[in-house]
């Protein structure tokens, strides 16, 4: 069949780093190699209802009661209390069902490329073997997402999650994919669908609980654009889907970070407002079979929702070390690993032969992302810096003590200036140095991100530089890193982001660097240039694409080809769709030994199978010993492997031969003589699905003497015979009709 579509198109993950120390939060409860977690936290599925007597016994208190489908209560721990012993106590409650730390999960930080938004960037979804971001790729070694197009490529009647960083709602070429809850209105302040949620008629944000779940960091924005960006539009790329229901769910922050109770209320969230899809292109090393995620997404299962999560990107393997939430022991997940360009596995991706199911394309992947940010406010100080202020104090008194930080010619990151700790000499044993801006007034702002410059020589792990911020000059708080601790070495120039969502919209917030050392080894401490805070741009201007590599960028692409099926066949199940993507793959040796299936998904093959139609049969002239038959059909799938080709004299059908997909005709030569026959044509997928034609019979004319039997599938003129020339002109029809119905070249 040829494609009936016209593409006329003009045409990322961030690399999930294993969860470190949470050393970037203050007085964490985690340490180097552990699972990282909200320090003075746990979390509880209660059995009963508690009394506020048994919890102020404990030293605890409630912050937040989740009442959805996964119920819970977010504790905060009392003082002096770690989150271990916290977790041990509530353990052996009789009110507590299960009791757990709040994991924190994050999207490390990306590997941004050069961009150019043309569709033949787009080689995951069709691979020529064409240049992209200066790599040659293999032919083929794609998704073969065109050929599934030709079925369909409306999605519209799909909901896809997108549990991340948020979605770019108003990307252009998003934006019309984007989920509607028609149920609730999104200005009146009122909970119109009494889901819980005020206003939330285009999903919800879990970081900042209000109904903007805007993207402030672009991976939710790159992932939601790879499986829905607007297709056939003339703008930009296109996604697996060309129109799709994307439901953003924020549940990752401004760096790319979120926790067990954030995305455990976020799938509740997709599982409460119909989403028939989960994509999770995020992860990490905290988690266990049966906590509150697993909990939940065995909720998404008792509702028919598949669940697509990336592997990880720490080239480990998964059997071995878990990857949450692909790691899950259910059936409704699919794991899915990342291949390159020439369809090896890629460098960074995680593997697992039992833990992860099957790869698809994850490296140089162009996609779409909010605008670029926008520098609010900056100091190089190469001024002087007016209106910061210095301080050194004494560690053990507690005094301020002869101030030391300056501004510095000695080493900077834009000439010539920069923040030290100490000009020309190491800092002091048992030392506080600070160093704080005047207050910045941040009004109708939203999604503030804090970047700077950073060199650093201190003793690690006790001498440490935090970042904090205050809205009232008075009370200080730890900002969010995308680093997990200032302590050690940064010998080179290195840029630190810090989540300074805490203040947006405020009047007066300001900004401090402390510098923290103990009582032994000291060095030459920090430099600091080039402060900038920023917020999320607001102009499009077309080059709002870009490239990232890594597990949750096929992830998308799964999730994406998903909703594909579900579009051309409504009535599946979760499990009838991910039968469907796994077994119908394409084989690589590169996967064999570090997947389950060891398959690159294939959209073509994993699409609804045809039966072919209008099966034709024709007499031929008979040979010594048996009948000659022709047969042609139409082929009208696009996702068979092969067809069978089946024949029955009254014992019920056998094949004589399997042809390769795309055949329309073939000859049977050793049918049997003088006799009535039956055909049938059957469609074979990778799968094992068959659909067959419709039944012909035919009466074989009766066998001649004196020549040899031909084998099956040959089509021998027997000695001494002409054949009549209206024959010879209908072979030469039927192989013209055979090199016609090619329609994939």
């Amino acid at each position: 069949m040829t494609r009936s579509l016209i593409r006329t198109l003009a045409c990322s993950m961030f690399i999930l780093a294993p969860i470190s120390a949470a050393a970037a939060l203050s007085g964490s409860d985690s340490y180097a190699g552990q699972p990282d977690y909200v320090p003075g936290e746990v979390l509880v599925v209660p059995s009963a209802v508690p009394s506020a007597q048994a919890l102020n016994g404990m030293g605890m208190q409630i912050a937040v009661e989740h009442r959805g489908r996964a119920r819970f209560m977010r504790l905060k721990v009392g003082a002096g209390q770690s989150v271990d012993e916290a977790v041990a106590v509530l353990a052996n409650e009789p009110w507590v069902a299960k009791a757990q730390p709040n994991y924190i999960y994050r999207a490390a930080a990306p590997v941004l490329l050069p961009n150019d938004p043309d569709f033949s960037k787009y080689w995951g979804l069709h691979n020529t073997g064409q240049l992209v971001n200066g790599v040659t790729g293999s032919a083929d070694a794609d998704i073969d997402a065109p050929e599934a197009w030709d079925r369909v490529t409306n999605c519209a009647s799909v909901v896809v999650a997108v549990i991340d960083s948020g979605v770019d709602y108003n990307h252009p070429d998003l934006a019309a994919n984007i989920w509607v809850n028609t149920g609730d209105n999104i200005t009146n302040g009122i909970d119109d669908d009494g889901n819980g949620y005020i206003d939330d008629s285009r999903g919800w944000d879990f970081i900042q609980m209000d109904n903007d779940p805007m993207d402030f960091h672009s991976h939710g924005s790159h992932v939601a654009g790879t499986v829905g960006a607007v297709g056939n539009n003339a703008i930009g790329g296109t996604g697996v889907c060309w129109s799709v229901q994307l439901m953003p769910v924020r549940a990752l922050g401004t760096l790319g970070r979120g926790t067990t109770a954030e995305l455990t209320a976020a799938i509740d969230y997709a599982v409460a407002n119909g989403a028939n899809v989960i994509n999770m292109s995020l992860g990490g090393t905290g988690g266990f079979t049966g906590d509150i995620i697993d909990t939940a997404i065995a909720s998404a299962r008792a509702a028919g929702i598949l669940v697509v999560a990336a592997a990880g990107n720490t080239g480990t393997n998964n059997d071995a070390s878990p990857f949450y939430p692909a790691s899950y022991n259910r059936d409704n997940i699919i794991s899915v690993a990342a291949t390159d360009q020439d369809d090896s596995l890629a460098w960074f991706s995680n593997f697992g032969i039992t833990s992860v199911d099957v790869a698809a394309s994850g490296v140089n992947i162009y996609s779409t992302v909010p605008p670029d940010r926008t520098v609010i406010s900056s100091e190089d100080f190469e001024a002087g810096a007016p209106g910061w202020t210095y301080e050194t104090r004494n560690n053990i008194t507690d005094l301020i003590i002869a101030n030391t930080v300056a501004v510095t010619t000695e080493d900077s990151f834009s000439p010539t200036h920069s923040l030290t700790d100490r000009p020309g000499g190491n800092y002091f044993d048992n030392r506080s140095y600070r160093a704080w801006s005047s207050p910045y007034d941040f009004t109708g702002f939203d999604g503030l991100l804090l970047r700077f410059m950073l060199k650093l020589d201190s003793e690690f792990p006790v001498d440490e530089l935090f970042v904090e911020g205050s809205l009232n000059g008075a009370t200080w708080t730890a900002l969010p890193l995308d680093d997990p601790g200032l302590t050690g070495s940064f010998p080179a120039w290195t840029q630190i982001e810090a989540d300074m969502q805490g203040a947006d919209g405020a009047l007066a917030a300001s900004l401090r660097f402390r510098m923290e050392t103990d009582g032994s080894v000291v060095g030459d401490g920090f430099h600091i240039d080039d402060v900038e805070v920023t917020r999320p741009g607001t102009a499009y201007v077309g080059t709002e694409y870009r490239y990232f590599q890594g597990t949750s960028m096929v992830s998308p692409h799964v999730a994406g080809l998903a909703a594909l099926i579900w579009a051309a066949e409504p009535g599946l199940t979760y499990a009838q769709v991910r039968s469907r993507i796994l077994g119908n793959g394409d084989l690589l040796a590169s996967l064999a030994g570090l997947t389950a299936t060891g398959r690159r998904i294939n959209a073509q093959m994993s699409m609804a199978l045809d039966a072919p139609t209008g099966l034709l049969l024709a007499a031929l002239p008979s040979n010594a010993r048996f009948a000659q038959v022709s047969l042609t059909w139409t082929d009208n799938a696009i996702s068979e492997d092969a067809y069978l080709v089946q024949r029955s004299s009254g014992a019920g059908f056998a094949t004589i031969a399997t042809v390769a997909a795309d055949t329309v005709a073939y000859v049977d030569s050793a049918a049997p003589a003088g006799t009535t026959v039956s055909y049938r044509v059957v469609a074979q997928a990778r799968d094992g699905r068959t659909l067959s034609s419709g039944i012909q019979i035919i009466a074989t004319s009766a066998a001649l003497g004196g020549s040899s039997p031909v084998p099956p599938g040959g089509c021998l003129i027997p000695a001494g015979e002409r054949l009549p020339w209206l024959t010879l002109v209908f072979l030469l029809l039927l192989a013209g009709i055979g090199q016609a119905g090619r329609r994939r070249q």
